[in-house]
């Protein structure tokens, strides 16, 4: 069992992305390709509706709740 746990751990090691620098940006076909702007665009458009959605659950909840004694 020893082996095991030493196998995952440098398996661990192996599995971590090299550590980025500040500041580096894609290459402006890639970020083209990736469509990150409508992603980014898309994330937080579903944010904010889920948001909303928990903010409107919460009040249901608050005024359906009878104070206990």
């Amino acid at each position: 069992m020893e082996t095991m746990g030493a196998a995952v751990g440098v398996l661990g090691h192996q599995n971590q992305p090299p550590q980025k620098t500040g500041g580096e940006r894609l290459n402006a076909e890639i970020q083209s390709e990736l469509n990150l702007e409508s992603v980014r665009t898309r994330a937080i458009s579903l944010y904010k509706a889920i948001s909303r959605i928990i903010e409107e659950v919460d009040g249901l909840a608050r005024s359906n709740s009878s104070p206990k004694a």
